[in-house]
């Protein structure tokens, strides 16, 4: 765990290493908001990308990966490393902080669903006269969406790598079987507004945990009143980092 957070922080766009799940494009800028409310808690000073810089450069960095001689079989960290030194060129930084959103699916039992370190009840719509126990037969598994973060130091050195669960998809709608005696089914549809910013806030701790120490649950749910679903540009907090010239 660091002892204090460093203080030039570059933290990238949403998914600039991986493509977005198109049912998470709503909610990408909240995520991105909760980690940088989440650090600058700890004072660290933010720099961004724009994202079409960021990505440009990111497939630029893969591209001489692949081309490195001296690179058998070249990974994320080979492009990371160079993605590194590139954007060194344009701006100082402590740390780089590449966050992305993906889908995962979550086990249910009974109306408890995990997922990547989260335990959530699935909301229930339905028969109101119907009381759902904890224990209802409800099985199989559930799409929810995840928090992935992979720090590297100012060198291209890998730092911290970690993930978190953050919202379940879909809830589970009570079927109307007709039969008093015969056992309620179950079927599964979309949430309409599935991110909890306080939630987030809480993703977002532990995917940097240990990395950035971690705070009291009161501060939390403070630190959430701040997240914004607006375009993480648009919140005016974060210096943007002098733009990368677009890979050739």
């Amino acid at each position: 765990m660091l002892a204090k957070v460093p203080e030039r922080i570059v933290i990238l766009p949403m998914n600039v290493t991986t493509a977005l799940p198109a049912e998470l494009k709503g909610e990408s800028t909240a995520v991105w908001s909760s980690l940088e409310v989440y650090l600058r808690a700890h004072g660290a000073g933010l720099k961004t990308l724009a994202y079409p810089s960021a990505h440009a450069l990111w497939l630029a960095s893969i591209r001489d990966a692949k081309a490195d001689p001296k690179l058998k079989n070249p990974g994320f960290d080979d492009a990371a490393r160079l993605f590194v030194a590139k954007l060194k060129q344009h701006t100082d930084f402590d740390a780089l902080v590449i966050p992305s959103l993906y889908v995962q699916r979550a086990v249910l039992s009974g109306t408890t669903a995990r997922w990547d370190g989260a335990e959530q009840t699935i909301d229930m719509v339905g028969r109101a006269d119907v009381q759902i126990p904890s224990d209802a037969p409800i099985e199989g598994v559930v799409p929810a969406a995840s928090l992935h973060a992979v720090v590297f130091d100012g060198e291209g050195a890998r730092l911290h790598e970690g993930r978190a669960g953050l919202a379940l998809l879909m809830r589970a709608r009570l079927a109307h079987t007709g039969a008093p005696n015969e056992a309620p089914t179950f079927t599964f549809v979309a949430r309409n507004d599935p991110f909890d910013h306080a939630l987030l806030v809480r993703g977002a701790a532990k995917a940097l945990a240990p990395w950035v120490p971690a705070l009291p649950a009161a501060t939390l749910d403070e630190l959430a009143t701040h997240v914004v679903s607006g375009p993480p540009a648009a919140t005016g907090e974060s210096e943007r980092a002098p733009e990368a010239p677009d890979a050739p």
